[in-house]
């Protein structure tokens, strides 16, 4: 069995990753919406290269 300090730690770093993870998740989509892409995963909106062309 884990002592109870043990555990509360163990809990605390999950809590900390868990918590990192979503936020860099968050920040990634928000960068990306900033291009024009939304916040889904796969972007289909033309680059600026692509509209420059024209």
């Amino acid at each position: 069995m884990m002592s109870a300090e043990l555990q509360s730690y163990a809990a605390l770093a999950a809590f900390v990753l868990a918590t990192g993870y979503l936020t860099l998740r968050w920040w990634q989509k928000r960068q990306r919406a900033q291009t024009g892409c939304g916040s889904s995963d796969e972007c289909a909106c033309p680059t600026p290269k692509l509209t420059k062309i024209r």
